[in-house]
């Protein structure tokens, strides 16, 4: 209200060419800035660094662009109306288009005001979980014969337990179209799924039991597959993906992950998807744990690992060159090119000209590390 009361006194005391010129001076000015923006978002975008800067810088470009042009429209309309001797009531008078482009002006404003507000409540949201304390479990000991659950191993593959059954999700169905009836490009699952089943498990006395077994930290994805995602899928021939997602969309980001690698870790790995590179929570990754279906069971629609494996899934990806990139999860556990598959995987990610980035926990890696 302030600058359109300081543009309306401008134009009285000064005229309308003057303030059409001084609109003019101010879209050129957002013209260089928008201009400078798209080249920095160009920049940072092949030198492949994080993404958030280059997503940022996208975004500014277009904000910047759209004043600019808008402050060109309002040049126009000035110049129009110091030419026209139109009745200023009248609805053939420019005017009233400038309080359109004003509008405009601050719609654009406060849309990327909302972005920026959404965004933060995102990383808030997932700073909470990620600074929550550990997991805290009953000081008892082991026992190799406890209930009628799932053999617990170390990182030589040596039994050191054995865990309670993870009781099933209510919310997770069971049954679905089953895997065979997709092709491998929508064996996807939201991040925001993703999230939901990992702290699911989380929140099982089974987590608890491998806590103190292994150490929290020492979960690996060997795990989640033994203990969550073969017993909550057995018989119905679905990923855990696909279970959630009966309708799954084409895969918009691979990420690349070893099996040896910490749970926690990764689980902060992949909040970092939306947190720090600006990936929507719907965005459709392919994570070969939850999107492959693994019991080997032989049911209908089902898919064994090798059936799975001889539909290339990996190799049909890259092909694809998915929106987002190709994401790789370090983890301080294990080195994750340590796994052959993962070093095949971005070698071709490479040959094909994909952006590949790496994810990490940023609590748990020191910056010599």
């Amino acid at each position: 209200v302030a600058l359109v009361t300081i543009l309306c006194i401008l134009s009285i005391v000064f005229g309308l060419y003057c303030l059409s010129s001084f609109y003019f001076l101010i879209g050129i000015s957002y013209g260089a800035l928008s201009s400078r923006f798209l080249t920095l978002s160009q920049v940072h975008a092949s030198k492949s660094e994080q993404h958030c800067i280059s997503q940022r810088c996208k975004e500014i470009h277009r904000v910047t662009l759209s004043i600019s042009v808008n402050f060109v429209l309002l040049t126009v309309i000035d110049t129009l109306l110091a030419w026209s001797n139109i009745d200023m009531l009248s609805l053939m008078n420019p005017a009233w288009a400038e309080t359109l482009v004003w509008g405009v002006i601050m719609f654009v404003i406060l849309r990327d005001i909302a972005r920026l507000t959404k965004r933060r409540k995102d990383n808030y949201n997932i700073l909470k979980i990620k600074t929550e304390p550990s997991i805290h479990v009953k000081n008892r000991q082991p026992n190799q014969h406890q209930g009628n659950g799932v053999l617990v191993t170390d990182a030589a593959r040596n039994i050191i337990g054995n865990a309670p059954a993870a009781p099933r999700p209510a919310w997770l169905p069971t049954s679905g179209g089953g895997q065979a009836r997709l092709p491998p490009l929508r064996w996807s699952i939201s991040i925001g799924n993703w999230i939901k089943f990992f702290q699911a498990c989380m929140d099982t006395d089974t987590w608890s039991y491998l806590a103190e077994v292994k150490g929290e930290e020492n979960i690996t994805m060997h795990d989640i597959v033994a203990h969550f995602v073969k017993p909550w899928t057995r018989g119905t021939g679905c990923s855990i993906a696909g279970l959630l997602d009966d309708n799954q969309a084409q895969i918009e980001t691979m990420v690349s992950h070893s099996y040896d690698g910490s749970v926690k870790e990764t689980f902060c790995s992949v909040q970092s998807l939306v947190s720090l590179f600006f990936l929507p929570k719907d965005a459709r990754i392919f994570f070969c744990t939850l999107c492959l279906y693994h019991p080997q069971d032989g049911v209908e629609c089902g898919l064994s690992i090798q059936q799975q494996l001889n539909l290339k899934p990996f190799a049909k990806i890259i092909e694809l060159k998915p929106r987002y990139g190709m994401f790789l999860i370090h983890t301080t556990l294990v080195e994750v090119l340590n796994r052959l598959w993962c070093v095949h995987e971005v070698d071709e990610a490479v040959l094909a000209g994909i952006k590949i980035f790496g994810a990490i926990d940023t609590n748990r890696w020191t910056e010599k590390q």
